[in-house]
Parts: structure tokens; sequence; C-alpha cells
């Protein structure tokens, strides 16, 4: 019931889940955000561009805000242990378990939902004896956006966005030079990272400490192994700010340490939603999204006037006309929500309508090919946008635009082609001005007229029995039909009348 009640309220919130990246300027200090699900709830993070060029979150993973000042509590986030992921062991007081009851100790043993903090027996003792998260990592274990495997852990940043990531020793060092960031709290939080005393979660007793004081414990992991240092010591790399120095510093990993996430300055920004912009009315069009890790459902919402469904990676939709946002929501095997991915996609609509100018048949928006018929069969040659008829029938005409959307205009009947009358008919000259027009339109013809002025789907707005003048005040602004006749009801022209 909760999951149905999750999903429900996600399906009411259209406009914040467009889970994506607006980038900063290329200035050093320049702001943008981040929009992505965690902890189940879409929130947004500040971004901005470093002095190493790249953008970094302005907040700890988990942080409720940007820190004003070294110990403002409110900035601290979340503690993760090295290697592990957002399955809720990173807020702090949840509950401690013991990592002897891990079979395998390494990310494959963790149950995707577990929210414990992981300790080493005799930590109720006070002292951590092993065995010890991981223990068997080395200089090949890695914390990346792949599943997660005996010698890799499933990186949290990777659920912002592509290109997101935890920064890696050789990045931390770089920002921490550019930044000038030293062992004081003022170079800390005068950074454009913002760094605050958020300190460390201990891996004995699993309490948050050093936190905002004048030890200045500003501690993040990074996602570079360091290996163990000896058999009693599964540690990795973290960076620091601390009184006695400054950068890289070796933790346990079962310590629970803050992350920052970062993108590449050069990094190619995906939406998440793959496939076109704009796509045809009518036929099918593919979107998919890559796969998730842990995700074992995938709920798609269309625009109303869409068709299509799934419950995997991809789907097929048939537009009706209307763009709009097409939305998917990832879910785990716990039922949770763990992303949200939108994408605007335009509609081309097109609708070819048949003109008439005596005998020469036109449709008035121009294309890239053209293809006429006669009574539902290609007219050989026939691929202009005009056509004269030579024989009585029922005329269309296929169109194709720039992006390949194809449509079949409604038929035309002609019954006169035989007519004694059709030199004469084609040779008159009727013009109508002016067009667009606001509020009269003047016929021009050397024979008196008669003339229905109507809307695209044939409701009648105006009508001259005999005359040259029709009134247009008071008609919506809009596109309408004009059909022309002389005064034997013989067809002269169809216009189209802005």
């Amino acid at each position: 019931m909760c999951r149905i009640l999750l999903l429900l309220t996600l399906l009411c919130c259209t406009q914040a889940l467009s889970a994506q990246t607006v980038l900063p300027g290329s200035a050093i200090g320049d702001k943008g955000s981040v929009t992505f699900f965690y902890r189940g709830a879409i929130v947004t993070y500040p971004t901005v561009r470093a002095a190493d060029s790249n953008i970094w979150i302005q907040q700890n993973l988990g942080a409720q805000k940007v820190a004003d000042s070294f110990n403002d509590v409110a900035s601290y986030g979340h503690y993760f242990q090295w290697g592990r992921w957002d399955d809720g062991h990173q807020v702090p007081n949840t509950p401690l378990k013991v990592v002897n009851t891990l079979n395998p100790n390494n990310p494959t043993g963790i149950n995707f939902c577990e929210d414990n903090y992981l300790v080493s027996p005799g930590a109720s003792a006070g002292i951590s004896a092993a065995p010890y998260w991981w223990q068997d990592g080395n200089l090949n274990s890695a914390w990346t956006a792949a599943l997660p495997a005996i010698n890799n852990g499933f990186d949290p940043c990777a659920l912002l966005g592509d290109g997101w990531h935890i920064g890696d020793s050789a990045e931390w060092a770089n920002v921490y030079l550019l930044e000038q960031i030293v062992p004081n709290t003022a170079s800390a939080i005068a950074s454009n990272l913002k760094l605050s005393g958020s300190g460390f979660r201990q891996r004995v007793d699993g309490l948050v400490t050093l936190t905002g004081n004048a030890m200045m414990w500003a501690m993040h992991w990074t996602s570079t192994p360091a290996g163990p240092l000896g058999s009693s010591w599964p540690q990795q790399t973290s960076y620091s700010v601390a009184p006695v120095f400054n950068g890289i510093y070796a933790m346990y990993r079962e310590a629970g340490l803050p992350l920052r996430c970062v993108l590449k300055y050069d990094a190619r920004v995906s939406w998440g939603i793959k496939g076109e912009d704009t796509i045809c009315s009518g036929p099918p069009a593919a979107f998919s999204i890559g796969e998730f890790p842990f995700a074992t459902e995938y709920i798609w919402e269309v625009p109303t006037d869409w068709t299509g469904q799934s419950d995997s990676s991809s789907i097929e939709v048939t537009a009706a006309g209307s763009p709009g946002d097409l939305k998917v929501y990832v879910l785990n095997m716990c039922g949770d929500t763990i992303a949200t991915r939108s994408k605007y996609v335009e509609v081309s609509t097109i609708n070819p309508i048949i003109s008439v100018d005596g005998f020469i048949l036109s449709t008035a928006e121009p294309y890239i090919a053209y293809q006429w018929y006669l009574n539902g069969q290609t007219i050989a040659g026939a691929t202009a946008s005009t056509y004269t008829v030579t024989e009585n029938g029922r005329y269309s005409v296929g169109v194709t635009d720039s992006l390949g959307c194809a449509a079949i205009s409604p038929p035309y009947d002609v019954s006169n082609a035989n007519s004694v009358d059709k030199f004469t008919l084609a040779g008159l000259n009727v013009n109508i001005y002016p067009n667009p027009a606001s509020e009269i339109l003047f016929l021009q013809a050397s024979v008196p007229l008669k003339a229905v002025l109507s809307t695209l789907d044939g409701k009648v707005i105006r009508t001259i029995e005999a005359g040259n003048t029709l009134f247009l005040k008071g008609l919506p602004p809009g596109m309408y039909l004009l059909r022309i006749e002389n005064i034997a009801n013989q067809l002269l022209k169809i216009e189209k009348v802005v």
C-alpha cells in the first residue's frame, strides 16, 4: 500500500519530475543545479563550477543545505561506508550490524534493502576486531556505477544522472590545490565547495564524532582504493581538512564519511531518456533509458493523447498530435522508487489540404516530397507540389516533411474535367487580397462570384452569393478555407485564408 501511495504522489508531482543537470556557466564560481531522486523524494542541489573547472555539488549528499559556516549542522549530510550505496545505512543513527553476519563479506553479500551500519565484532566492548567490512578489498577494489561485485560497490552519485560520480583522489587533490583549501576552517568554508566540519561516523559504536569543532574534521571519501595497509587495516582514501594534515588520509571502510558528487568539465550531459526530441504524429516512436542497477520495474507515463505502455527500460509510443512530457519511474526490488527521468517531446503534425486553381491542384504548405493519387492509385511521375487534372476522379496527395513525417490529404473530387468550359475556367484570373486579412477580404475576377468561407473542419462561417467583398470582422484569428464558384456553381478555386 505504501508503494502505491508513493507512486500516486509522484505521478501528481508534475512540476519537478525532470531529473536533470542544469549546467553552470564557464566562469569559476558560476552556479547550476542537479535534480534527482534521493531517499524517497525528488531533491534539487545547487552546483558550482569550481577552480578545477569541474562541476561539484555544493553540499554533502543528504545535507539539508549548503553550509553557511563550518559548524552548520544542517550541512553535514549522510555518512556512507566505503563501497556502499543509497540503501539507508548512511542516515545517522541507523541500527548497527556486525560484519561477520555478511556472507560473503563484500558488496555481493549485502541485501539491497539492507539499512544497517556495519561494525566489526567486539564493537560493544569498544574495541573493533576482525573481520572488517570488505576485509579482502585491495587495489583492485572500486566504487563505480557498475553493479555491485566482489571488487566493486555501486556509486551513489550515479543516480544523479549520466557522468556524475564520486570524486577520485586525483580530482580531490586538484580541487584542494586550486581552491587553496588549507588546514583551517576559513579556507574550507570560503571555497566554492563550501566544506564544513561534518566529521565522520565511527566504525566501533556508529556515533558521529568530531563535527564542527576546533579539530576541523571536514572529510570526504574518494573513489580511489588505498588497499590494505597490513592485514588488520582494510583502508580506503579520503580527503580531509584537519589541523595536523591536509589532503589524503586513510580510513577504515567501516567508517562513515560524507560524499560529494562531481561532473567532469567536458562531460556530455544526458537527460536520461534517449529518443528523438520531435516525433511524427501517427507512426510509432521508440524511447529508452539506461539500465539502472537494482532496477526491477520501470513505470512509464505518457501524455494523455498518446498511447504506449511498458514495464521495461524501453517503450514504443504513438503520439496523437500534442507535445508533452514522457516520464519513467524506476523501482527496485524493495518497491522503492530510486530514480525518475523526464523528456519533453515535440510532435510534428502535418495536415495537407488540396487547393484548387481551375484544374490545377496544389498544397499550400511546402514539403520536401509529394506523390499524387487518383482513386487511391499512384499517378506515375506526379511528384511535384502541383498537379493538373486531365480526368474526373478522386484526387489526393501524400507529402513528407523535413523530419520524415508523412501524411495523405483528404480526397478532392473532380467531376468537370471533361467540361467544355474547362479552358475558360482554368483561364479565369481570380485574385484574393489582402491575405492575411483582418477585417475585409476582396475577391477580384471577370465574372460574378459566389464564395463560402469555412473552418478547416468544414464549418461554414461566411458566404457571398454574388459580390466581391467578404467581411471578416469578429472572426477569431486563424486559418480558414475559401471556396470560390461562379454563379453557375462551377468551382473556380479553393484557397487558404489567414
